[in-house]
């Protein structure tokens, strides 16, 4: 069985990832580097790790509500993620950047009581694609909502390519007893960062 090696290409860099030999997968929705094609010309578009440990959401924690169309029944249906205002990563800190979390495999007690209180469609389940559990997004018609196309894919629930996009965002403040909240996750952020400065705030 060859293996490929899967990327997260933005699809306005689509034709250079493609100039360079990266090859589509229909089924997976992903451009991906042919078995045994030199990888080094492919690093800035390798999936980011999930971090198992040293990821803490700073300053303002939000979860974040928008709108995308169900994988399944193609009905629309509601999505969240969580939010922050900053974060830290190994002891380096920016309080500045605001950030989305996607693949989030563990939040603290507190915080994942909020989520089961308040978002119940947004819960830990099994990825057959990252072989772990996650938490994700089901639609009313039970259907799991990967996190790539939310995050990832430009025009995204959470990746808003323009100010409208992003005017669709809904972010509601968490009060929790915690000046810093540790993350198993994936951090997102982008220049300029629509969501920062046009979602509407709770």
């Amino acid at each position: 069985m060859t293996k490929n090696t899967f990327l997260d290409v933005p699809f306005a860099e689509k034709d250079v990832a493609k100039s360079l030999g990266a090859k589509w997968a229909k089924e997976q929705g992903k451009w991906y580097v042919p078995e045994g094609l030199n990888i080094a010309p492919f690093a800035r578009w390798l999936p980011k790790e999930i971090h198992d440990e040293g990821l803490v959401a700073l300053g303002r924690v939000y979860i974040a509500k928008s709108v995308s169309d169900c994988n399944r029944c193609g009905n629309s249906t509601n999505v969240f993620c969580l939010a922050s205002d900053g974060y830290e990563f190994e002891g380096m800190a920016d309080w500045k950047c605001f950030v989305t979390y996607s693949n989030v495999q563990q939040v603290p007690p507190l915080l994942s009581q909020l989520l089961m209180d308040v978002v119940p469609t947004y819960r830990p389940d099994y990825s057959s694609t990252q072989g772990r559990t996650l938490y994700m997004n089901h639609c009313d018609c039970g259907a799991k909502q990967g996190d790539y196309y939310l995050h990832s894919e430009p025009g995204g629930a959470f990746c808003p390519m323009s100010p409208r996009e992003a005017e669709k965002i809904t972010l509601y403040q968490i009060n929790l007893s915690l000046r810093k909240i540790p993350l198993c996750a994936q951090e997102h952020f982008s220049d300029p960062d629509y969501i920062e400065s046009h979602a509407r705030r709770l």
